[in-house]
């Protein structure tokens, strides 16, 4: 079986990805709550609820590649990133739902101060 050596090396591994998974999550929350601020002047939590949770048809790709392009440049890597990609559904629903590309992109550079983020898995 695997030495105690293997198995801490994974609970490492496995701790680190979840630790970055939340803090990508976290920082897309805080992107999303940004630009609710920005538009609406508070964040209502039904209005999060569907940014994150709605699954439409992208139709809004101007708005959502250039939100897409800016979250991989300032935020996290997408190819790199599987985790990353399922974020990207919020965009597709922030553009849908109408939000300003300039706004979601002020956002973007005001929360994604960290240096790019790789391995997330």
């Amino acid at each position: 079986g695997a030495s105690a050596e293997d198995k801490a090396a994974a609970k490492e591994k496995l701790d680190k990805i979840m630790a970055n998974r939340k803090f990508m999550l976290t920082k897309v929350h805080d992107i999303v709550g940004n630009v609710l601020t920005a538009a609406n002047g508070n964040v209502d939590n039904n209005e999060v609820n569907h940014i994150f949770n709605d699954n439409i048809v992208l139709k809004e790709t101007e708005c959502y590649f250039a939100v897409v392009d800016d979250f991989h440049d300032k935020c996290f890597n997408l190819g790199m990133n599987d985790y990353a990609l399922r974020m990207v559904n919020t965009f597709v629903n922030l553009c849908h739902r109408g939000y300003d590309v300039q706004l979601i992109k002020d956002a973007i550079d005001a929360v994604c101060d960290h240096p790019s983020v790789f391995d997330i898995y």
